[in-house]
């Protein structure tokens, strides 16, 4: 007979899957041969249609303010007591309300703790309420999923953890066949960064080099979401630059033919939890160039990827230059080295690891 396994699935409802999203969508077939599903979500969407999948619970209100959110996790803990399943997995880490039936075994996923480090301007009453939410989350699970050490280090530095952790990466999503994006950059040669374009993300640094001293006959191409604090930054350099192309938000079709085309992936990151964009472009046999913060070192090994973020735009360059300019045989091998390395990050084996836990928790 098999489990119940219940299944917070809100982040299908967005217009635009993100990370969480496309981890889910590639998830539930393999889930579901192995459990009874209930997936719950604030209101049913078409991804949730595609996947045909007979017990969907909705809370029947698409949630987008604070309230509404708040109101949409107190209704989960009433979901769990009313269906009550063996287990609860929460891909997006909260769980801020206790339920009543507490023998359901409950599983959070935290991807990383942006919001308590000390990077970047943060808003006091956004990082206490991260905090609490966190803290009432790990209080009300069982047991706690990570991508890398460094998130698990982080996790124990701020919070005083008694529960089961285990860490497994975060998987890589084939890209969908490609189309063309912009004829924009057609017939130029440009380096890539896909993803946020905010200051933790470190796109101020790469903004910065192609404005000041930019790389004869190679442009800079940017896309992904805009946030606020960029925004003049990059309007400004717009402006006085021609040696920068901001794409805007891109679907995975147009993101598969950036990376077919550009000579190189930048991921200047300050802070990640894990990171998936630099194995992506690994495996569309793309060479990175990413900081040398310790995430990134615990991903990339001692392969001679890293620029130093201390040093900012100048190490930036020589390690964008190195990389250019590495002689063909190199860069093939170092590809292979790192898609060796990363051939096991693959949704079946994330859905393999997650089985086991599941497993192994329900052990008596």
């Amino acid at each position: 007979m098999k489990l119940t396994l219940m299944i917070d699935t809100k982040e299908l409802s967005r217009e635009e899957l993100e990370s969480h999203g496309l981890i889910l969508k590639n998830l539930l077939p393999y889930l579901n041969s192995e459990f009874n599903l209930v997936l719950i979500t604030d209101k049913i969407s078409k991804e949730h249609e595609i996947l045909n999948m007979q017990n969907i619970c909705s809370f029947e209100k698409k949630c987008c303010s604070t309230l509404d959110v708040i109101k949409y996790h107190y209704w989960i803990s009433k979901a769990i007591s009313r269906y009550k399943p063996d287990i609860f997995f929460q891909i997006n880490h909260f769980l801020p309300f206790k339920d009543k039936r507490n023998r359901t075994i409950k599983i959070i996923e935290i991807h990383d703790l942006f919001p308590l480090e000390r990077i970047g301007e943060k808003n006091i009453y956004e990082k206490r309420k991260f905090y609490l939410g966190l803290k009432a989350s790990i209080n009300n699970t069982d047991a706690i999923v990570v991508p890398s050490k460094f998130t698990l280090e982080r996790l124990n530095y701020f919070f005083k953890v008694n529960k089961e952790q285990f860490i497994i990466p975060s998987p890589y999503m084939p890209l969908k066949t490609s189309i063309e994006k912009s004829v924009l950059i057609n017939n130029i040669k440009y380096i890539l960064y896909l993803g946020r374009i905010c200051y933790w993300k470190g796109t101020d640094l790469l903004i910065k080099l192609f404005t000041l001293y930019p790389i004869p006959k190679v442009k800079l191409v940017l896309a992904g979401k805009l946030e606020n604090q960029m925004r003049k930054i990059l309007e400004q350099s717009l402006h006085e630059s021609n040696n920068i192309i901001y794409l805007g938000y891109i679907k995975d079709e147009e993101k598969a033919y950036l990376m077919k085309n550009a000579e190189l992936f930048v991921y200047p990151t300050r802070y990640d939890g894990y990171g998936i964009c630099p194995i992506e472009a690994i495996m569309h046999g793309l060479p990175i160039v990413v900081s040398n913060i310790p995430v990134m070192k615990e991903k990339f090994g001692n392969e001679n990827v890293y620029f130093d973020l201390k040093q900012g735009i100048f190490s930036l360059r020589e390690a964008i230059e190195r990389m250019l300019f590495m002689d063909k045989k190199n860069r093939e091998r170092m590809l292979a080295m790192l898609r060796e390395r990363f051939s096991n990050n693959n949704i079946e084996n994330y859905a393999i690891g997650l089985i086991k836990i599941i497993k192994r928790l329900l052990r008596p």
